[in-house]
Parts: structure tokens; C-alpha cells; sequence
């Protein structure tokens, strides 16, 4: 058996295997059976004849799977040799150049003046006095709200122009035509039950369905004040922020203060939209949320439905309220 270092003819390793009987010898590592064919000398592998391994592969297989992994190695080697070759001489190809898209420019919204933090109801009377003189009221046009379902908004402000105090002043806007013939005629309210003399108050009439006119005019109808309750004295209205509540309507929330002795029942509170020369642009009434509001409580308000076409300058505030019974 030999001693000698004997090398395997498929894989070239240095195989320990033993020869068997018939002279045989499998490498331990491939598995190869071959045969020697004369002696080794020291360091040398002998002369051999590869024959066909047990349950393997044939050693005609062997080999070409052999030298196909050597020289696949080889060329995977070059390739990479080659790829490292052309980095090293080749120039970086520049960096794309980044096209910065700026967001498209968008018109701020409206900025409205900050409403006044307080409005204390200075209401001083009682049951009005009697009628002192005529009574007499001016009304003044400030602007005309077309809607979307074809209506139109007359808003103004009524004028007390007497020494008495007014009641909830009566405006009829009548409608004229080409010829001068009056082809309907709308009416509506001064928005507070009571105006002191030289006071003036908003007035929104609702044009429903307006014919095509040519002007307006306007007729004020004057009353004294209904009933004998009066106003209760220093109740206080604290606004939120107005805010473009849906489309053109606005909405205003706030609170409602009794700073007086006296409970109050049927709180109102205005708001009125005014632009920066005074010009009237959408009112709006509420209520108080409490039926009753005792002497130093509070209550809630909500103020919605204000339609404006443009952003208004500010927003002016009012509030009354009846001695609860």
C-alpha cells in the first residue's frame, strides 16, 4: 500500500484514502475511485487511471464539472479584475441634476380684524317713559345680497331720530319698476324690541323671489315700545372668534355674563358684520342657551346662518335681556 502523498485525479486534493484489494483507492473528499497505475515517488502523485465512483457521478462528469469550475472561476475573476479596472479609470458619470418644484402659490385667506373681547349692555331704563313729541325714524340703504337660490338681502340701519325711545321699527322696501309702477313690496324689522333715542340698529329685509326692478324705496313705520317690562342692567357679551363657517355663512360662538342684581329672562344677542367704512355687510340674532340667567352666572351662545360676500372689517356686538318673573 502506498505511503506516498497521493493526490486525487479529480479535485487535486491530497487524499488519505487506503487501497483496497483490487488495488482501488476513493478520495476522501470527491469520492473518485481510482487506481494507481505504477509508484509514487516522494511528493509526486503516481500515474493514475480514474474509474467510475461508487453511486456517483461518471469520471468523465467528474472532470468536466472540474475543469468547467476552474475556468468559470477564472472568468469570474477577469470579469471582476475588468469591472475594477474600469471604475479606476473611468470618471464618475455626474448626478442627475433635482428639479425643485415650488407648491403653487395660494391667496391668504381673509384677515379679520380681532372682534372686541366685551360688550356690557349699559341699558339704564326701565318701563319706557311716555312719548314725548312725534316719533320719528330715518333708514339708510347700505347694501343689497344677492343668494344663490335667486333672493336678495336689503340690509340698513334704522336711525331713532326722536326724543322717545322706538319699538321694533316696521322698514318696507318697495319695489319699482321702469314706468315708476310699484311691483311688490317687501318689509322687515329693526332687530332690537327697543331703540333709544338717537340710536340706530340694523334692519335685513328679505327680498323672496324679487321681479326685475329698476330702484328701491323705503318706508319707515315708527311704534313706541310694547309692554312695560324694561331691560335688565349690565349683562355682558364675551365673542369667540368669528369664522367662515360653510360657503358664505359665518359663525360666531360665545358667552353671556349677568353682572347685574337682577335675574334676566329672553337674552338676545347681535352680531353685526361691518366693513372698513362702516358700511353694514350681514346681522344675525341668537339667544342665550339658559331660560333664566340668575345674577352672577353665565351662559353660552351660538351665532350662525351670518351670509357675507366679502371679509369684514369687524363685527359689533348687542345684547338685551327682560327681568325674569
Amino acid at each position: 500500500m502506498p505511503t506516498e502523498l497521493i493526490r486525487c485525479p479529480s479535485c487535486n486534493a491530497a487524499d488519505t484514502s487506503i487501497t483496497d484489494a483490487n488495488g482501488i483507492n476513493q478520495c476522501v473528499y470527491c469520492g473518485v475511485r481510482y487506481r494507481l497505475k505504477g509508484p509514487a515517488s516522494a511528493g509526486v502523485s503516481p500515474v493514475m487511471v480514474v474509474t467510475q465512483p461508487q453511486g456517483g457521478s461518471s469520471p468523465q462528469t467528474v472532470a468536466i464539472v472540474a475543469v468547467a469550475g476552474v475556468m468559470a472561476m477564472l472568468l469570474i475573476g477577469a470579469v471582476a479584475a475588468g469591472a475594477l479596472f474600469f471604475v479606476g479609470v473611468s470618471e464618475s458619470p455626474p448626478p442627475p441634476e433635482v428639479a425643485v418644484v415650488q407648491p403653487a402659490a395660494t391667496a391668504p385667506p381673509p384677515v379679520t380684524k380681532e372682534s372686541p373681547p366685551a360688550v356690557t349692555s349699559t341699558r339704564t331704563y326701565t318701563p319706557p317713559p311716555a312719548s314725548s313729541g312725534p316719533l320719528s325714524s330715518s333708514f339708510e340703504h347700505h347694501r343689497t345680497i344677492n343668494t344663490s337660490i335667486g333672493s336678495q338681502y336689503v340690509l340698513g340701519y334704522v336711525t331713532n331720530t326722536s326724543a322717545s325711545p322706538l319699538g321694533k321699527v316696521k322698514v318696507n322696501v318697495v319695489l319699482i319698476g321702469e314706468d315708476g309702477e310699484e311691483l311688490a313690496v317687501e318689509h322687515g324689522y329693526a332687530t332690537r324690541d327697543m331703540i333709544e333715542p338717537g340710536a340706530r340698529v340694523p334692519v335685513k329685509v328679505l327680498l323672496k323671489d324679487p321681479p326685475a326692478y329698476k330702484e328701491l324705496k323705503y318706508e319707515v313705520v315708527n311704534r313706541p315700545p310694547l309692554g312695560a317690562l324694561g331691560f335688565v342692567d349690565n349683562l355682558r357679551v364675551e365673542a369667540g372668534e368669528p369664522r367662515n363657517d360653510f360657503g358664505s355663512s359665518w359663525k360666531i360662538d360665545g358667552k353671556v355674563f349677568n353682572d347685574g342684581d337682577q335675574a334676566a329672562q329672553f337674552i338676545s344677542i347681535e352680531a353685526a358684520a361691518v366693513d372698513k367704512d362702516g358700511k353694514l355687510l350681514g346681522v344675525q340674532s341668537s339667544y342665550a342657551d339658559a331660560k333664566r340667567l340668575e345674577p352672577g352666572a353665565s351662559s353660552r351662545f351660538t351665532v350662525v346662518g351670518m351670509q357675507l360676500d366679502e371679509a369684514p372689517d369687524h363685527f359689533e356686538f348687542s345684547i338685551a335681556g327682560r327681568p325674569a318673573s
